[in-house]
């Protein structure tokens, strides 16, 4: 990314960024995507505002409810071109917290297996 790209995501930023606590809330996103300014800023980036609920879902990539500056610039990064990033990013960001999911769920298992062949040995039996 081009330190001019950079610089005017930093602007961006600081401005929806509306009570200087240096993280992005979904409230801020969406009031900030109400000035026409911004919202034309952003779209300008070929980065669709046209749903703000899976925008800011994506660039919250820690699932705190809050954007980080860095979760901004990654986010805003990897929306840039058409609108179906957007999907795009949004089914990446879901198949994450899936492999996730399947690996806890296989790790669980893997434990359960373990305690019952533990049980079954001829010495419980």
């Amino acid at each position: 990314m081009e330190r001019s790209q950079l610089r005017a995501l930093k602007g961006v930023f600081i401005e929806i960024d509306d009570d200087g606590s240096e993280t992005i809330t979904s409230n801020e996103l969406e009031a900030a995507m109400n000035k026409p300014a911004l919202m034309h800023q952003m779209e300008s980036m070929d980065i669709s505002t046209r749903d703000l609920r899976t925008l800011f879902r994506i660039m919250d990539s820690d699932g705190s409810g809050e954007i980080s500056f860095e979760e901004f610039i990654d986010g805003c990064m990897h929306l840039q071109g058409t609108a179906q990033s957007l999907q795009v990013e949004d089914f990446r960001r879901e198949f994450r917290f899936l492999c996730k999911d399947i690996a806890k769920i296989g790790s669980e298992l893997s434990q359960v297996r373990r305690q019952l062949s533990w049980s079954l040995t001829p010495k419980a039996i």
